[in-house]
């Protein structure tokens, strides 16, 4: 598995003007680094950050 060296960021513009074209993004949720570098590896457009996994996992 590679890891990506360049920032993809995608900002609040970019986000209006691809729902202003219909243009259909990919969205997944995390909740830990390794999964963040899998989903970052597949070239999913934005990743969603949550820890309520582990709030309930770690305390």
């Amino acid at each position: 598995m590679s890891v990506h060296s360049e920032t993809k960021a995608v900002s609040v513009p970019q986000l209006a003007q691809a729902r202003a074209e219909g243009r259909k993004l990919v969205m997944l949720t995390c909740y830990d680094a390794s999964f963040a570098r899998v989903i970052d590896a597949a070239d999913i457009d934005l990743i969603l950050i949550g820890d309520s996994l582990g709030m309930v996992v770690q305390g």
